[in-house]
This record gives C-alpha cells, sequence and structure tokens, in this order.
C-alpha cells in the first residue's frame, strides 16, 4: 500500500508547490554563493557569476516575488481545504438524513450501556430480525467518501482526526465483517476495491483503546426496534 499512498501525495497540489518553493530557495541560494564565492553546487569555478548591480536587483525581485506568490498559494490552498472541511462537518451536523441514519445505527448496533455489537459473518449472510444494513451502508459509504477527501489532499485530516476518529473506529469495529464480505464478492483472486479509502482511514487512525466495549448480540439486552428514515421533501 505504501506505493498507493506516494500516488495519492503526488496528486496534490500543496506538494507540487512545496516542491516549487523548496525549488526557489534551492536556486536562488546556489546563485547567491556563485555570484560571492565562485563556487556552484560545492564545486569551485574559475569565474563567478558576476552580475552587474542592477541586474542583480532584478534578478533578486524576481526571486521574492516567485517565493511570495508560491508561499500566497499554499496558504490560500491551505485556507480553503479547512473551509472546505468545516463545510463538510457541519453539513453532516445539520442532515437530518444523516442524523437518523447515525440514530438508527446506533439502536442496531450498540447497546444502552453504550456497548458495540459488531456483526459476525453469520449476521452478515442471514441478518437478525430488525437489523437492516442500509442505515450502516449509508454511513460507511459517508466515511469512504471522507477517505477519498483526506487521501487526496481536498479535506483537512487533522479536524477531521480530531472529530471523526472514534466514531469511524467504531463504524469499522462494527462492520468489518460486512466490509470483508463486499470486498470478497469478485471471488478469490480478484478482491473487490470496496470501501478501500475507508480501510486506509481506519489503519491510519486505528486505535482500539479509544474503543468502546464490544459485545455479541446473544450476550447484549439488545432488542430489535423500528426505525423509519423520513422521506425527504
Amino acid at each position: 500500500m505504501a506505493w498507493v499512498d506516494i500516488t495519492f501525495r503526488l496528486k496534490r497540489p500543496s506538494f507540487w508547490l512545496g516542491l516549487l518553493l523548496l525549488a526557489l530557495v534551492f536556486c536562488g541560494s546556489a546563485l547567491f554563493v556563485w555570484e560571492r564565492t565562485g563556487t556552484l553546487l560545492f564545486f569551485w569555478t574559475p569565474h563567478r557569476l558576476d552580475l552587474e548591480r542592477g541586474h542583480g536587483v532584478v534578478l533578486f525581485a524576481a526571486f521574492l516575488a516567485a517565493i511570495g506568490w508560491t508561499v500566497t498559494s499554499l496558504v490560500t490552498l491551505r485556507n480553503s481545504v479547512k473551509q472546505h472541511t468545516m463545510n463538510i462537518l457541519l453539513q453532516s451536523r445539520l442532515s437530518a438524513t444523516y442524523t437518523e441514519h447515525v440514530k438508527a445505527a446506533n439502536g442496531m448496533f450498540s447497546t444502552n450501556q453504550g456497548q458495540l455489537i459488531p456483526l459476525t459473518r453469520a449476521e452478515v449472510r442471514r441478518p437478525p430480525h430488525g437489523v437492516d444494513f442500509q442505515h450502516l451502508g449509508y454511513l460507511l459509504n459517508y466515511f469512504e467518501f471522507v477517505a477519498v477527501g483526506i487521501r487526496h489532499g481536498d479535506l483537512h485530516e487533522g479536524l477531521l482526526k480530531s472529530s471523526l476518529r472514534g466514531f469511524v473506529c467504531s463504524i469499522f469495529c462494527v462492520a468489518n465483517e460486512l466490509i470483508a464480505d463486499r470486498q470478497a464478492e469478485l471471488g478469490p483472486y480478484r478482491k473487490s476495491r470496496s470501501y478501500e479509502n475507508l480501510c486506509w482511514l481506519h489503519a491510519r487512525w486505528r486505535d482500539d483503546s479509544q474503543l468502546s466495549p464490544r459485545v455479541s448480540r446473544e450476550d447484549s439486552s439488545w432488542k430489535p426496534k423500528e426505525v423509519t428514515i423520513p422521506m425527504c421533501k
């Protein structure tokens, strides 16, 4: 998976802007040393750059302008990503559909004491009475979308990790067998890519010590509840 992470990092605009900034600083430092000491890239040369005073001022101003534009672009990009991330978080909190799916999933996969009830392989193949994968699937698809945004650099990982880490780990713990079943749909020689970005995010954020206690459905006091999702107007 390491080469996949490198591929996603190369697609981020922030990576190329940072690389451009480093290149500008390096080139400017190399030219300055060459002009002062006659040494270019740690090798002595018989002649210095010997720029005229006016040309040196113009070149210095051009370097400053390029560096200023690059830094401004990096700051703007960072602020834009943070603002987009905050909008995503606010929209999820204000979404009635998202809230109802969360409530439904909590009612099906957790006890009144806050204990998690992970799905078993048998339950994935034959869901118990009162358990509907529609709500869990909605949340898995939502967090898959979040994981894609993080990998491409479109969402700020720090903000999302601070607010969603526990929820992502809990959902993955509950739906681990369901995810494995979806990924095995193509057979043993062609593994499905279902939820591959969510799996990547869970491996990155995983902290089992922060998870709520887990119990089986038979050992819990869970009872089926009728939960409905209101129609969108």
